[in-house]
């Protein structure tokens, strides 16, 4: 009984840490978005105004863009971790549905054996 309940139970933490991992995904995702669609906006302005821009606003535009790049990179890390964890957890999951499964049919496979006879 026992083991049944803390086999729920980390089964139930896996489900929740996976949600609170999705969810941040979905948001890390609107934020790529966001950051992709003011980037294509930015280079179209870009092509429209660099003949008649100076030294210095191209440098400024150089820095924007640079400065958009980064934060990008920064939210493709944050949705590579979330993956990674993500697939963690998965693997964990799995782990554990497995031992379950040759708990289970070992004792189904020995019915006269006890966890107390192997201690």
């Amino acid at each position: 009984m026992e083991l049944s309940y803390r086999r729920k139970q980390a089964l139930e933490e896996i489900v929740q840490k996976r949600a609170e991992l999705a969810a941040q995904n979905e948001e890390l995702d609107a934020q790529a978005a966001a950051v992709n669609a003011e980037s294509i906006a930015m280079m179209e302005k870009f092509d429209r105004m660099k003949d008649n821009m100076g030294v210095i606003e191209l440098d400024m535009w150089r820095e924007m863009y640079s400065e958009m790049d980064i934060k990008r990179d920064e939210i493709m890390a944050s949705v590579k971790h979330h993956k990674i964890e993500m697939n963690r957890l998965l693997a964990q999951c799995n782990d554990y549905l497995e031992e379950w499964k040759k708990q289970d049919e070992d004792s189904v496979a020995a019915p006269g054996d006890s966890a107390e006879d192997e201690e």
